[in-house]
């Protein structure tokens, strides 16, 4: 995964874009069972940690890890 997270800020870079670490989050996508199995908590970036969530907000859309919609609808009706 810090492979990835590397390559994800080298390709940035190489557009002259920077991977900003406080506004990045990870989720892990899965089943119940799936997602509660994975223990990785962060992800170094090069000289910060990257940290995980269970829903994150992209293009005005929350995302949960279930992919249910259920957090999406709670922050639609508020």
């Amino acid at each position: 995964m810090c492979r990835r997270v590397a390559n994800v800020s080298k390709w940035l870079s190489s557009s002259r874009l920077r991977l900003n670490p406080a506004k990045t989050l990870v989720i892990w996508l899965g089943g119940r069972q799936q997602v509660t199995s994975v223990e990785v908590d962060s992800v170094p970036e090069l000289s910060s940690t990257v940290t995980t969530v269970d829903s994150a907000r992209d293009l005005g859309v929350v995302l949960d890890s279930q992919l249910t919609m259920s957090a999406h609808v709670s922050s639609v009706c508020q």
